[in-house]
């Protein structure tokens, strides 16, 4: 933790000003639509703006590991020098009754056998943005598993949006798209970008999958998700998520860098 905070800016001074409500940004926190992440003090991070289909999710409890040896994303990630995380999981699968098509996202290992039992196929994706300490960041999305008739066509899409404010004035020039076609669907087929940094941002990333299968007409916005928000410096780091064990405090960051 120590590390991370040096590698931040951090003091152990600043984060106990920080934690005891007297630290105080030079710069006014602008009002906004979300303002109950955000005091005169700063944001609190903790806070994520995580949604599926457009329903808000329990993020944290919902990762699931990527860390094992065959996941191309930990592979590139690892190589590149970056710290690696597990990863939000969504599923895309065909019922064996209706044939109907349903999609969200995955949050226990229990739900996961509810949706095999019922379907005909189900797609695994896992989407994830990783930084590190060398100056880059990664997002990307990967087919993590293939459960029964694979699909005809899997498209996939996802655009990294960057910003000095925490809530506004974000763009997405980072955008990434596949269209996967019969046998390429498969664990471990993946679309990723490695971006240079060299500044400090706030991130977001927002995607859709949309997947089809033989004699089944396609869909239109099969899948969707949203995730954020991430504070990296110019290293590529990311603000530390901290939370102080006798207050029950947050560290807060800045609302704008």
């Amino acid at each position: 933790m120590k590390k991370l905070l040096k590698c931040f800016g951090l003091t152990a001074l600043t984060v106990v000003l920080l934690l005891s409500g007297l630290f105080t940004h030079e710069k006014k926190v602008a009002a906004s639509e979300s303002s109950n992440k955000t005091s005169i003090q700063g944001i609190d991070l903790t806070q994520r703006i995580s949604s599926v289909n457009g329903i808000k999710q329990k993020t944290e409890g919902s990762k699931q590991p990527i860390s094992d040896a065959s996941n191309k994303l930990t592979q590139i990630a690892k190589k590149e020098g970056l710290e690696v995380e597990n990863s939000y999981q969504t599923y895309i699968a065909y019922g064996k009754k209706d044939g109907k098509i349903s999609t969200g996202q995955v949050t226990s290992d229990s739900q996961r056998i509810g949706i095999q039992k019922s379907s005909k196929s189900v797609v695994y994706l896992s989407h994830t943005f990783l930084g590190g300490k060398v100056n880059k960041v990664i997002h990307g999305v990967e087919i993590s598993k293939v459960v029964g008739v694979r699909p005809a066509t899997l498209e996939v899409q996802q655009a990294l949006c960057e910003s000095g404010y925490y809530n506004k004035q974000f763009t997405c020039p980072h955008v990434i798209r596949k269209t996967f076609v019969g046998g390429q669907i498969k664990k471990g087929a993946e679309v990723h970008q490695l971006l240079n940094v060299d500044y400090t941002s706030f991130w977001k990333y927002s995607g859709s999958a949309i997947a089809t299968w033989a004699g089944k007409p396609p869909t239109l916005r099969t899948l969707t998700w949203t995730e954020g928000l991430y504070l990296t410096n110019k290293k590529g780091t990311f603000f530390p998520v901290y939370t102080d064990k006798q207050s029950g405090l947050d560290l807060l960051a800045p609302a704008n860098v």
